[in-house]
């Protein structure tokens, strides 16, 4: 990632007017806390993210990568209203971009919209069959948040180490099938992943496990981050009361997210 990342930064410090490059410093800047849990530079990377990707919409607004990039920079700020607004623009401008259904059905189903999530996602294995790893792994979550938590458990076994939250999914959903036993074996691999991954300044126990998931899964329905909360703690992951989930937290809005 930080390769890339000066790669697009010498590639947009060359040609200023490159809306992809622009955009995918954002791509890049908003994953690397997922990638690499409780990465200190979160806010930072944040805030140059939404800097970056509003420059690509101003160079380029018929993009959908662009929207879909703005799309989850807004998902990260809680506004999920623009969020909704620019996966919608995304679709519509690359409705036949396989990568952009993906990552927009799986922002539909955390906004709540979880049969359009299934069918974008079932959109996206279609329009490109020798897909990537990570579309299982967004399918995998999508059918968590439908309450699909056999077909969760059944996706999210192909790529069970890709990403280190795939775990705590997959703890939740057994969990809440009342195999407790199962449940119990995904914590010990959700912490283990995690553990291994971590970036952050202090200890990786549960607690700083939820905060990071607090970060990383943004589920704007009330129903569905309660049941990844019961979930988790039906598998025993932490004793610290909260959610492990963001409900509708919102950030103050600095100006409208438009292209």
């Amino acid at each position: 990632d930080d390769k890339a990342l000066v790669s697009f930064a010498e590639a947009v410090r060359l040609e200023p007017d490159f809306a992809r490059g622009h955009a995918s410093i954002a791509a890049i800047l908003n994953t690397r806390n997922n990638l690499s849990p409780g990465i200190p530079t979160r806010l930072a990377d944040q805030r140059a993210a939404m800097a970056s990707v509003k420059r690509a919409l101003e160079l380029d607004p018929d993009d959908g990568r662009n929207h879909l990039d703005m799309a989850w920079s807004a998902m990260l700020q809680r506004d999920y209203d623009t969020a909704e607004r620019h996966f919608g623009l995304a679709q519509a401008h690359s409705p036949y971009d396989a990568n952009v259904a993906i990552s927009a059905g799986q922002g539909f189903a955390y906004l709540g919209q979880h049969e359009l999530g299934i069918s974008l996602a079932r959109k996206a294995f279609w329009l490109n069959p020798a897909y990537p790893p990570y579309y299982t792994a967004y399918l995998a979550t999508i059918y968590f948040v439908a309450g699909r938590y056999e077909e969760c458990l059944a996706t999210a076994r192909k790529v069970a180490d890709l990403f280190p939250e795939i775990a705590a999914w997959q703890a939740a959903a057994a969990a809440l099938l009342g195999r407790l036993g199962e449940a119990r074996r995904f914590v010990l691999d959700f912490r283990r992943v995690a553990r291994r991954r971590w970036a952050g300044v202090g200890d990786c126990d549960d607690r700083a496990l939820l905060d990071w998931l607090s970060q990383v899964v943004m589920l704007r329905e009330e129903d569905d981050a309660s049941r990844l909360q019961r979930g988790l703690s039906l598998a025993g992951v932490g004793a610290a009361p909260g959610s492990p989930v963001s409900v509708r937290e919102r950030q103050p809005r600095s100006e409208e997210h438009t292209s």
